[in-house]
């Protein structure tokens, strides 16, 4: 009893202070069922943006022309997030949309208080890739939740035999990519992958078969008419990819830049750069700025890789292709009909079969996209196996020293192909 007057009087002080707090409130132009709970700008022409579209197409095709609740965090502490999820939960919130890792110890709060829950980026938690599917893994207190974790490796991989492709075309061949903060269940995948593609391009490359080889030649021919795959490397200043697809990386310093915020990402791209490399994939957010402002400056001949959504739009000519997660389409299924129901204690992974939502994009050439991601060819055979080894052999909780000494093992991709 006295936890329910501490709880009341607790949402009183609360919902006193809304307007200086949350963004949007209880106005028609509001449609208070669903809300999205924001780690930073709703608005970021990125991750938390693609969700509210896909929470936007829903309410449309339900023939309504409200926009959904949002509550953006400028702090990331406990408190806020369950002031975040209370203001949700007094507007009488049904689905509260939850992207960003830095909610995942904060779940159980949203579950507390809102009725159906979706976490993007992630296991429900105490749940893994083999468990997704047993509800009894997890906790009670997560029922009310859905998971969905973006296999970024799929669409990092995807994009990786996009710079290859293109990078036959030059003599200088090399590619580089960071990440704002290390992360396993998101921006490390977008960089493994990435490599990963390189590695399997060099060795489908000099293993000598003439049909496997062929099958690279054709996407060259996509970009480049004419055009043969040449093996590719890595740039100085983070290691190797021999031409046999071996790996040999350096130490995990030379991978991050520490965080996400613009400015801190200036250092790492210049060192980049600086060792030769002329395909750059930041995976860190709006970083990416800080790699564009650096090769402005050096008036570089340099294309980037956009993450998570389709980056062309924004930059321009400067973006060669995007690894993207279908975020809009994801949240279109699981607010749609009875999916939600269907899979609350579950965490839905992405895959190459119902859930497809791990792609690559480029509107330059939006024919290569379709070749790659819907050939059954050699190099869609290996970023299955790829998935597959990735799943079984690479923990959520490995740090980018434990990776780098499994990509650094004998040769992995050959590993890979005789699994």
């Amino acid at each position: 009893m006295i936890k329910k007057i501490l709880s009341i009087f607790y949402i009183n002080i609360l919902i006193s202070s809304i307007a200086i707090n949350v963004t949007s409130c209880s106005t028609n132009q509001y449609d208070n069922k669903i809300w999205e709970i924001v780690p930073g700008f709703l608005h970021d022409k990125s991750y938390n943006q693609a969700i509210y579209s896909g929470a936007i197409n829903h309410l449309r095709s339900m023939n309504n022309n409200k926009i959904p609740s949002y509550y953006q965090l400028s702090k990331y502490t406990t408190k806020d997030f369950i002031n975040a999820y209370l203001t949700a939960s007094y507007y009488k919130a049904e689905y509260a949309l939850l992207p960003g890792f830095n909610q995942v110890n904060n779940l159980k709060y949203a579950c507390r208080y809102i009725a159906k829950n979706i976490f993007y980026g992630g296991y429900i938690p105490g749940q893994n890739y083999n468990t997704r599917n047993d509800r009894s893994i997890s906790n009670k207190q997560y029922k009310n939740l859905v998971a969905i974790n973006f296999s970024y490796q799929i669409s990092g991989f995807y994009a990786g035999l996009y710079a290859c492709s293109y990078l036959s075309n030059l003599s200088n061949r090399t590619i580089g990519t960071f990440g704002g903060v290390n992360s396993p269940l998101g921006v490390d995948n977008y960089m493994i992958g990435f490599l990963m593609a390189a590695a399997y391009w060099n060795y489908t490359i000099s293993s000598g078969t003439l049909n496997r080889k062929a099958e690279l030649d054709t996407l060259c021919s996509f970009l480049h008419p004419n055009t043969k795959a040449k093996i590719v490397k890595l740039n100085s200043f983070q290691g190797q990819i021999n031409n046999d697809g071996s790996m040999k990386l350096n130490d995990s310093f030379n991978w991050f830049s520490g965080s996400f915020l613009v400015g801190h990402a200036t250092t790492i791209s210049e060192k980049i750069i600086e060792s030769n490399a002329n395909v750059i994939f930041p995976v860190a957010g709006i970083q990416i700025q800080d790699t564009l402002s650096v090769i402005k400056r050096l008036n570089a001949p340099i294309k980037l890789v956009g993450v998570d959504t389709d980056q062309y739009p924004i930059y321009g000519k400067y973006i060669l292709c995007s690894a993207v997660s279908d975020l809009v389409k994801a949240t279109e299924y699981i607010l749609k009909d009875n999916n939600f129901n269907q899979n609350k204690g579950k965490t839905i992974v992405t895959d190459f079969t119902k859930y497809n939502w791990s792609k690559v994009v480029s509107p330059l050439h939006p024919q290569f996209a379709s070749k790659i991601m819907d050939d059954n060819k050699g190099f869609q055979v290996f970023n299955q196996k790829f998935y597959n080894f990735y799943n079984n052999n690479i923990k959520y909780n490995y740090s980018w020293k434990e990776i780098i000494n499994i990509l650094n093992k004998n040769n992995i991709v050959q590993t890979i192909e005789n699994s």
